[in-house]
């Protein structure tokens, strides 16, 4: 009897094995499925029952498809099971009694010895846990993705209310929160106003459209960097909290907008959950992005009010203002298109040289050249323009080199001179005017003047006869007039020859001779008024400046007599060395009748008088005239700090020759 064939044999041997494996994976307490090169099950075993609500049987033979409906997870599980990859994926699988569950998909390649069918072994477990943490990284993913949305959102910037409210829905969705509110705080007020809300009763919503902000309570805040109860917040007041309360908000949350350490606003929230740690960290970034948003905002406003600013100052400057590149005007301002009798569209784009003159046009070119190509990045001077009706304006320049639009470019600042320069033509014409009429004051009437002094003397000296007591009363009275007229005009030489005098002509003075030839010229002028004076200097004091100085001396010296009114007069002069050593102070001290306070802010104006006791008023201006031109000083004070009828003590500081 022939024995069996190979094929046979080979048949024998599979069902040996299916049987052996199938009884032996069935003791483990797992499901193992071993597949042969089509995919189709040979072994089912360990708990396949519990886990798949199938029996050995009922899987033998069957394609892998029965387990796993979703054709396009099959195709995978398929291309990977041909090219014999190791698998470890969670998929879901349909059981027995049609629920769709959660497992974890293990498998390798086998090779087993020859004649064996098996190809793939897998391993089946149940994988609620792996399939749960894939589920919440999908979900972290989403958020990830919605965060990065609003982050794009926020470049892309817009209106802060619309762009507020985009965002505020987004972390709505993304945290699960069932309702919310933004707050943009204003720096000005310190308060914050709400500028976007959902799920918000309206009664709260208008109790904290403007949420007070305390500086201290909230940076103390700040540094715990904790999320504060909204019912906790300062300053809400407690008829605001009891609603609150009242509303079931007691939980809402407040978390501060915090970028750079700077506070923006709040972000005002319910959860429904407590979140966790990483919702919590996403909560964090988010505020982040939204303090980004309304720093953003505020930036661009200060910016816009900036420029609101600099566009005003530009506009209603009083000088021209120009950018040139290329050789055209890529800015000009109103003032100099009006001061051209252009207009500002005009001269935009319009060749520079147009506005040139044919005499300077080269020389004008050649300054804008340099400047450009940075020779000389700055430059003042003066030059003529050429208007739309072709006057000539003449004008300061003030150029500089800028960057425009990323180049080299000249702006320059333009100031109209043509006012100016007509000022000083008028004001050269009246000075003549004025030099003119003084030559007149100083030289013939002054001559005049001497003549009517000269014959009132004559007539006083009776050679024309004896006046009687009227005729004398009059005449007195007319010389006392041309006198002082004469005087008059000589302190008025003085004044102008002091206006003219030059530093550089100054000489060495002796002060000592200075002051005692003052003096004596004061007791010549109050021969008929007994006065004592005390003169202290020393030999060797000399000052620099010009020979006018003694005046000064004789006017405070004369004012000192003039004006005190006790029987017993006396004055003081003394030199002093400064403390810088290199002045002399000279001190004209009196007993007179002192100097009330409103006219010391007005003593050293001219035809300034203090008393009624004569005087032309024109004394202490060529005193102060005279110690500004000579580099000095002068100080008044008064003798005794309880009295000002005690006297005054002027104090006039002189360079040292």
């Amino acid at each position: 009897m022939p024995g069996p064939s190979k094929s046979m044999t080979r048949q024998v041997a599979a069902l040996d094995t299916d049987w052996f494996c199938g009884e032996a994976l069935g003791a483990v307490n797992a499901a193992f499925l071993l597949l042969d090169g089509k995919s189709r099950v040979r072994v089912a075993g360990g708990a396949i029952q519990s886990l798949l609500d199938y029996s050995a049987k009922d899987l033998t033979g069957k394609p892998l498809s029965l387990v796993i409906p979703d054709k396009a997870i099959y195709e995978q599980v398929k291309d990977q099971l041909r090219l014999r990859d190791k698998i470890q994926l969670p998929i879901r699988v349909q059981r027995g009694d049609g629920q769709s569950i959660p497992i974890m998909l293990s498998s390798a390649p086998v090779t087993p010895p020859d004649g064996y069918p098996y190809r793939q072994m897998l391993l089946l477990s149940p994988a609620e846990t792996a399939l749960e943490a894939q589920d919440a990284l999908a979900a972290r993913n989403a958020q990830l993705a919605t965060f990065s949305r609003i982050s794009n959102l926020i470049a892309e910037g817009g209106e802060l209310k619309a762009l507020m409210e985009k965002l505020l829905l987004i972390s709505m969705q993304i945290l699960r929160l069932p309702m919310a509110c933004i707050h943009s705080l204003d720096r000005r007020t310190g308060f914050a106003r709400v500028v976007a809300h959902r799920g918000m009763p309206k009664e709260i919503i208008s109790g904290i459209a403007d949420l007070p902000y305390e500086p201290t309570w909230i940076q103390n805040h700040l540094i715990e960097q904790l999320p504060l109860r909204l019912v906790d917040w300062p300053g809400l007041g407690e008829r605001l909290r009891g609603k609150i309360n009242e509303a079931r908000l007691g939980d809402a949350r407040v978390s501060l907008l915090v970028s750079k350490g700077q506070i923006f606003g709040s972000l005002i929230y319910l959860a429904m959950n407590p979140p966790n740690a990483e919702d919590q960290a996403l909560l964090e970034a988010i505020a982040g992005q939204l303090a980004l948003a309304i720093e953003k905002d505020q930036l661009l406003q200060d910016l816009r009010e900036s420029q609101r600013k600099y566009s005003t100052l530009i506009e209603w400057a009083n000088d021209g203002i120009m950018i040139c590149q290329d050789g055209v005007f890529k800015f000009v301002n109103k003032r100099l298109a009006d001061m051209l009798e252009y207009t500002v569209s005009d001269m935009v784009g319009m060749d520079i040289t147009r506005i040139m003159t044919i005499e300077e046009r080269d020389l004008m070119l050649d300054r804008y050249q340099r400047r450009i190509s940075g020779r000389v990045p700055k430059e003042i001077y003066q030059g003529d323009l050429l208007s739309r009706g072709g006057k000539t304006v003449t004008v300061e320049f003030n150029a500089t080199t800028i960057e425009y639009e990323g180049r080299p470019a000249s702006m320059s600042f333009i100031r109209d001179l043509s006012e100016r320069i007509a000022l000083q033509n008028e004001l050269i014409a009246e000075k003549e005017t004025a030099e003119f009429y003084n030559d007149v004051l100083t030289h013939d009437v002054n001559n005049m003047l001497h003549i009517i002094v000269g014959n009132m003397d004559l007539l006083g000296d009776e050679m024309f006869g004896r006046l009687n007591e009227n005729q004398e009363k009059q005449r007195q009275k007319a010389l006392s007039g041309a006198r002082r007229c004469a005087n008059l005009i000589d302190r008025v030489r003085e004044l102008m020859t002091i206006r003219h005098l030059n530093p550089s002509s100054f000489i060495p003075l002796p002060l000592p001779r200075m002051l005692q030839e003052s003096l004596e010229i004061v007791r010549e002028q109050f021969s008929d008024t007994p006065f004592t004076a005390e003169l202290s200097v020393q030999p060797n004091q000399f000052i620099l400046g010009h020979q006018l100085a003694g005046q000064i001396f004789v006017n405070l010296m004369s004012n000192a007599i003039r004006h005190n009114s006790k029987e017993q007069k006396w004055l003081a002069i003394s030199v002093t060395d400064s403390p810088d050593g290199q002045h002399w102070q000279i001190q004209v001290e009196d007993n007179g009748d002192g100097i009330p306070n409103l006219v010391k802010q007005q003593i050293y104006k001219r035809y300034a008088r203090f008393s009624e006791k004569g005087g032309l008023g024109l004394g202490m201006s060529i005193v102060k005239a005279l110690v500004d031109v000579m580099g000095g000083s002068i100080a008044m004070a008064d003798r005794s700090t309880d009295n000002i009828r005690e006297g005054t003590r002027f104090t006039v500081t002189l360079p040292k020759a």
